[in-house]
């Protein structure tokens, strides 16, 4: 299963700088799509008029290899699937009390990992460990989350992190060399700066589509240091 961030605007080659100085490969190119492979995970660019209203948004999508035969297999905890076209083409369509509605795409193009970053997208959620288990059910792997049952990571081939907010969605990355990607990103005239937190350090990367800090998209190195956090899924509280 392959997590995608795909981000809808009206500055697509503004994402391609990103992508490639994230070290991402060009795998599918259309008129209005371009699909890049990461180290882990995948970067989808839709291309969109600035007046849309998604302009500026991002979405999580999986990404499996046949949705008929996923489907027959899937076990969803506390979300219904339902297959069938959307506005996108054929896909399966999640919908859960726990997350915004999102999709489980057939796999397009060539599967392959370049470099070293990993797509690594936000849902924001109030029912965080409810959701993790949504995730979990769908095959994705628990990996960490905290203590205090507002955050957990779940992996596969891309990390999808949910996060206790007002639902929706958010871009972000992780990469295992800060510095170096840093030095990347400013090669490419992208703004990168680096921050040191207390679960680590996090690079905060100019928006393709909103240069002020506020819309800064975050890149973080993995994470090492786990007080507060624990392996696996959160519990309810």
């Amino acid at each position: 299963m392959i997590i995608r961030l795909t981000c809808f605007t009206p500055n697509p080659e503004r994402w391609e700088v990103l992508a490639s100085a994230l070290g991402g490969t060009k795998v599918l190119a259309t008129e209005l799509w371009r699909l890049y492979s990461l180290g882990a995970g995948r970067l989808g660019i839709h291309t969109v008029p600035s007046e849309s209203p998604v302009a500026g948004s991002c979405a999580i999508t999986l990404e499996v290899p046949d949705l008929e035969e996923y489907l027959a297999h899937a076990r969803p905890k506390d979300a219904e699937l339902s297959i069938g076209d959307t506005r996108h083409g054929r896909a399966i369509t999640v919908t859960s009390p726990s997350l915004p509605t999102f999709f489980i795409d057939p796999i397009e193009g060539e599967v392959t990992h370049s470099g070293e970053t990993a797509a690594a997208p936000l849902f924001y959620t109030e029912h965080v460990p409810a959701a993790a288990n949504l995730l979990a059910s769908l095959g994705l792997e628990p990996h960490l989350s905290s203590e205090a049952g507002t955050w957990a990571d779940l992996t596969s081939d891309g990390i999808a992190a949910v996060h206790h907010g007002k639902p929706g969605y958010a871009p972000s990355f992780e990469h295992p060399d800060l510095d170096q990607l840093s030095e990347n990103l400013r090669a490419a005239s992208i703004r990168a700066t680096l921050i040191d937190e207390t679960f680590g350090r996090t690079l905060r990367v100019e928006h393709p589509d909103d240069p002020s800090t506020a819309a800064e998209i975050w890149i973080n190195e993995p994470q090492t240091n786990l007080y507060g956090y624990r392996q696996g899924l959160p519990t309810a509280r």
